[in-house]
């Protein structure tokens, strides 16, 4: 079952200003401050819980790399990605190694 479209107007960082439905459970927005990602529930549970925003929100610069890395979606630069999780979350990065994630 594919998840619903989120009606998303609102984010942790302001008004949204432009969205755009990047898959089905994933929209991007941008606002006057920043972006980011919000997940559907579904979708978000694919994210190890020990760095899951329960709320869904992932802002652009360095929690967007979890979501495409485990949700994945296409348009992310996977070496990218890779050094952001690397240098941010080096435990789970650890962990993704070991083939554990």
């Amino acid at each position: 079952m594919s998840p619903s479209p989120l009606p998303v107007d609102a984010s942790p960082w302001g008004p949204v200003l432009e969205r755009e439905d990047v898959m089905p459970g994933v929209v991007y927005v941008t606002t006057h401050r920043h972006g980011g990602y919000h997940l559907a529930p579904e979708v978000n549970a694919r994210i190890p819980a020990d760095v899951r925003q329960e709320s869904g929100w992932y802002e652009q610069d360095i929690q967007g790399a979890l979501c495409a890395h485990f949700v994945p979606f296409e348009g992310a630069d996977p070496v990218q990605v890779a050094v952001v999780i690397e240098t941010q979350y080096p435990q789970l990065y650890a962990r993704m190694v070991r083939g554990e994630v």
